[in-house]
């Protein structure tokens, strides 16, 4: 028996370490796939699933590398480890204002457009093969249409990102594709139950269905938004920068299992657990975000970034090897797979421009009909329709099933060759549409800001050549033939910026996205210093952030036309004056002393940056008068800051002096972390003496 049971034991260990080398050669697999793909400027997604068929191809031949099929793409693999990760990584830089912006579109897709490709397919696909004399279960069709509907963003966000893609066409897909993902697989475990279950798709259980299906979507997001706010807060609390980092992620993967657990064992609320996942991670990455410490926040990008790369490049080479094993059946199964690519194709484009077209009536901002076209067609298939086929049993059976396979092996067929597709050929007639659309060519603003950040970097060089030549740093004959050189390349960008022909109102409006750019980091400086609270800098961020997409539409900075800065904010200070009985409490004055000494710094900033760009940089092409307007503006406002100022002083002198104390000595504490750490990254001083200063600092 103890023979038995050590044996046992070296026998898992063995497994073990083979699944262990395994893992890190598909990581090496991975590395050099992805420097190979940037190369050949191809999705590496892409050419990570090539490379896992190629491998399942070698390993037939080459018995060596048989121990790289012992890692397997499953369900609870895919599921619980892989998506949430991705889920969290896509939805923590969404921003709230780009959701709300284009909730309506987001919406629209995501659950009507989901469910109308679902019928499309399901209705489509039955009646399409029973004209070939292929005649399946409307129970199968529907459940094919729940697992095609989900669309990947992966590989086209990529070419997005590298063609330059307006940000909101970006916004939209990987919007879209995070709520389409949730309800996707809700429709599609609705109907697998349902047929499990042994019930008939009638007017009934179909409206139960229903129910349950909304009930999935709204209970995601509720609970979602309730374990975004709670891990935001257990963040704030923890101080410490790895336990805030491994918050982050158990949020990511609690909030997923707990809500699949709460759907499994509550027979009467059900939740999604992608849509939960989505909105805690947005939650988190809008309320939560400043609640993170500022060396985890710059951590964060990178450390989820790493995370994501590991999930999809498993994923996609999985994905890959496990195709590389199935048997595609082709005598029996080319007629319904080319009917099932094509239509696939047809409802997505159906589902897409029939909702967008409609909701465009009731847009705001409408949707322009070349950026419908790219969203109809750029829906590849990927890891979700794959993660869905795994929960479809072995032994699984639908009554009136009389081919020649099994409803899981024809679907799987079904299902992976429509993934084939849309990853293999969507891919490269997608770069082919964008070129099309002209989405790539620069606009006259971009092309004018090119020229201009180009003479920038020049003129900047030339000063710091200048000042070498003056100090003899360098010979006199090499700096000469670089100044020469700089001074051919500034003289030639001068006069691109001249063709450019930028207008008056354009070239104003460049200059207020750069002020409001200004307002952005210096605020962010002033809160990294602990200058200002996070209520001040997240009011102040909201306004920023809504004057930035009112430009980037057309549209003018202000609603009201009169540029009165902070309507809102002075709205709800009007708003809690009267909760008191029209007489301030002292804590309402602070917090408006607070938000004006900040307005204070951040317009005297925006001035001295303007003053610089106008003086260093200025072309015979720039319009000196929108500097003036621009810069004599935001001298109103910091005048406005500083009376405001002046009188809230009078009204709290104490409290005023006490808080400029605390802060001026947050700004003499911060400059001194600062300094401590630049000396311990120059080696003057070793860990121990590093931490006990920074240790005493804040003490």
């Amino acid at each position: 028996m103890c023979g038995t049971s050590l044996k046992e034991i070296f026998s898992f260990m063995n497994h073990f370490l083979v699944v262990t080398i395994t893992f890190f050669v598909l990581l090496a697999i991975a590395s050099y796939a992805s420097v190979f793909a940037k190369k050949i400027k191809i999705p590496y997604t892409i050419i990570l699933f090539l490379v896992g068929i190629l491998v399942v191809t070698l390993s037939r031949y080459f018995p060596q590398l048989a121990f790289l099929s012992k890692i397997e793409l499953s369900k609870d693999l895919v599921f619980y480890i892989f998506l949430p990760t991705l889920i969290f990584e896509s939805a923590y830089n969404l921003p709230y204002k780009k959701i709300l912006q284009d909730a309506l579109p987001l919406a629209g897709l995501s659950i009507f457009g989901l469910l109308l490709s679902t019928l499309i397919i399901g209705f489509g696909f039955k009646i399409c093969l029973g004209l070939f004399g292929f005649q399946i279960p409307y129970a199968v069709s529907f459940l094919f249409g729940a697992i095609v509907s989900a669309t990947d963003p992966v590989a086209v966000l990529a070419i997005f990102k590298e063609y330059g893609v307006p940000k909101r066409v970006m916004y939209l897909f990987e919007g879209e594709s995070l709520f389409n993902d949730g309800t996707a697989v809700a429709a599609f475990l609705i109907i697998l139950g349902l047929i499990q279950s042994g019930t008939s798709l009638g007017g009934t259980e179909i409206f139960s269905g229903t129910m349950t299906f909304f009930s999935m979507v709204f209970g995601g997001i509720l609970f979602g938004l309730m374990m975004g706010y709670i891990f935001s807060k257990l963040i704030q609390w923890v101080k410490h920068p790895w336990a805030e980092l491994t918050l982050t992620l158990i949020m990511a993967h609690t909030t997923f299992i707990l809500a699949d657990l709460i759907s499994e064992h509550f027979a009467i609320f059900k939740i999604s657990a992608i849509i939960a996942t989505t909105l805690a991670a947005i939650t988190l990455g809008n309320f939560g975000r400043y609640k993170i410490s500022h060396n985890v926040r710059k951590m964060m990008d990178t450390t989820w970034g790493y995370f994501a790369f590991i999930s999809n490049s498993l994923i996609f080479l999985l994905m890959g090897m496990l195709i590389g094993n199935i048997d595609f059946h082709l005598k029996l199964l080319v007629i319904p797979i080319l009917i099932a690519v094509l239509i696939v194709i047809v409802a997505r484009i159906l589902s897409v421009i029939s909702v967008l077209s409609s909701l465009n009536f009731f847009m705001r901002y409408p949707l322009p009909w070349g950026w419908q076209k790219l969203i109809a067609w750029g829906s590849l298939r990927g890891a979700i329709a794959i993660t869905m086929l795994l929960f479809i049993p072995k032994d699984f059976y639908v009554n009136g099933w009389n081919f020649a396979i099994s409803v899981q092996e024809f679907l799987s067929v079904i299902v992976i060759s429509c993934v084939v597709f849309t990853l293999l050929f969507k891919t490269s007639s997608i770069q082919k549409m964008i070129d099309k659309m002209r989405l790539t060519e620069l606009s006259r603003e971009e092309e004018f800001t090119l020229y201009q950040i180009k003479e920038i970097i020049d003129k900047s060089i030339l000063l710091k050549l200048l000042t070498f030549q003056k100090k003899q740093y360098v010979p006199d004959e090499v700096i000469s033939a670089l100044i020469q050189k700089y001074k051919i390349e500034n003289a030639k960008e001068a006069e691109k910026i001249k063709q450019c022909h930028l207008k008056k109102s354009e070239f104003k409006n460049l200059l207020k996205r750069y002020a409001l750019g200004v307002e952005r980091h210096t605020i962010l400086k002033l809160f990294e210093a602990k200058e200002i609270n996070e209520s001040t800098l997240k009011i102040i961020l909201n306004k920023i952030e809504n004057q930035f997409i009112r430009l980037e539409l057309g549209k003018p900075q202000f609603r009201d036309q009169t540029e009165k800065e902070h309507f809102y904010y002075e709205f709800f200070q009007k708003f809690l004056l009267w909760l008191h009985h029209g007489k301030p409490s002292v804590a309402m004055l602070k917090r408006q002393y607070l938000f004006y000494r900040s307005r204070a710094l951040v317009t005297e900033k925006v001035i001295k940056q303007l003053s610089e760009f106008q003086d260093q940089f200025y072309t015979d092409f720039v319009c000196e008068e929108c500097f003036d307007l621009i810069i004599d503006q935001y001298k109103i406002w910091h005048d406005n800051a500083n009376k405001k100022l002046y009188k809230l002083t009078e009204k709290i002198k104490k409290e005023a002096n006490a808080a400029e104390k605390k802060l001026f000595n947050n700004q003499l504490v911060y400059f001194e972390e600062k300094l401590v750490d630049e000396l311990y990254d120059k080696q003057i001083m070793n860990g121990k003496l590093h931490n006990m200063l920074k240790k005493s600092i804040w003490e």
